[in-house]
């Protein structure tokens, strides 16, 4: 199973259930994508304007678990 979750539904904080140091962070304008690189896979978190934060930060996120979507890791169809 792989689950999915868009950036905009993660939230940056102290007690988290993802914890990664920060692997890039790009400024878009309005907002920041900040990506954590978890084992082979890039995380992308967007967040405030004025988040500031260095690159290999360590932090902590937590996921809207209500807002999470699960596919079949056979196929790639959502569960």
């Amino acid at each position: 199973v792989y689950l999915g979750f868009r950036a905009e539904d993660v939230d940056i904080n102290s007690s988290g259930q993802i914890r990664s140091n920060i692997y890039n962070i790009e400024l878009l304008g309005d907002c920041k994508m900040v990506e954590l690189k978890i084992d082979d896979k890039i995380v992308n978190i967007k967040t405030d304007k004025d988040f500031s934060a260095n690159i290999g930060s360590k932090i902590e996120a937590n996921i809207d678990i209500k807002k999470c979507h699960f596919f079949s890791a056979n196929d790639g169809d959502r569960i």
